[in-house]
């Protein structure tokens, strides 16, 4: 995998000076050929922050990663005339993890709010994640569809099932006994953002944050959300391709490994142990028979 430098540099952090009290909230929102849903999902998002005003100041960043519909040209009318709404443009598509370090590049907010596009997590989590990170002081706190109080609706089975196994995997393996450690639904405090280098380029940068926040000792927390596939599956390309499942099979073995390698060597240890006694076994039987 190779790295790719980001695109834009960082802007200084603005201060707005006639609402000091209020926290500026950068909404961030990738997308890849979301023609279909582009306006009417900004817009949502947008009237759910405007209803935040009393409490959060907030801007919104989109990043069109390359799309080859009209994507780009929908953010950009969409954003026409409003100044807390930028968008940014990759040549080609990169990837989530590259898409999100350019948005992180960008950000002037105290936190960072990350959403998917097609909104199968409804916008109310926003202020549900946003409450919580101010009572808690958490540095990372995640929506999660697979803890206590979480639920899915209509997910399709075969990524239902890669996602609860590759989360309990992971989850066998990171501190902190977390259920979801793959969703991008979450919110940052902002200087933790800047403490990371983050690499990754595709989904596997959820992980990444996570891990590289854990090394750092941040406080990381989970609360219970909805992923609700309700009104996506005549929209989402359901099909994954056998080479994607692996790909994606093969992160999230990656990220087990990253977060206590010496757990995959005990593994190998015992798988290798398990196949000597067998072994062992088959040729003391074979012995005694003839």
């Amino acid at each position: 995998m190779h790295t790719i430098k980001p695109i834009f540099k960082p802007q200084e952090k603005k201060i707005d000076e006639h609402q000091p009290n209020r926290p500026l909230v950068s909404l961030v929102a990738a997308a890849y050929n979301e023609e279909t849903i582009m306006m009417r999902n900004s817009t949502l998002l947008c009237e759910y922050m405007e209803s935040l005003e009393d409490q959060y100041s907030w801007e919104m960043i989109i990043v069109n990663d390359g799309s080859t519909d009209q994507t780009g040209d929908l953010a950009e009318a969409f954003a026409g005339g409003r100044e807390n709404i930028r968008v940014f443009h990759h040549v080609v598509n990169f990837g989530l993890g590259q898409a999100l370090r350019t948005a992180f590049n960008q950000c002037r907010g105290d936190y960072v709010v990350t959403m998917d596009m097609d909104l199968s997590y409804s916008p109310d989590h926003i202020e549900s994640l946003l409450y919580t990170i101010g009572e808690t002081k958490a540095d990372v706190v995640i929506a999660s569809p697979y803890m206590k109080g979480g639920k899915t609706s209509n997910v399709p089975l075969k990524r239902l099932l890669l996602s609860k196994c590759a989360n309990r995997f992971l989850s066998f393996f990171a501190p902190g006994k977390l259920s979801t450690l793959t969703g991008m639904v979450r919110v940052y405090e902002e200087k933790l953002l800047k403490k990371i280098c983050l690499k990754a380029n595709g989904f596997e940068i959820n992980t990444e944050i996570i891990y590289k926040a854990w090394l750092l000792r941040s406080r990381i927390i989970e609360i219970p959300a909805h992923l609700d596939w309700s009104e996506l599956r005549g929209i989402k390309r359901n099909r994954k391709s056998s080479f994607r499942i692996l790909r994606t099979s093969l992160n999230y073995f990656s990220s087990g490994f990253m977060f206590k390698p010496f757990q995959f060597f005990r593994l190998s240890v015992f798988a290798f142990a398990v196949i000597s006694l067998y072994s062992i076994a088959r040729f003391i039987a074979y012995a005694f028979v003839h």
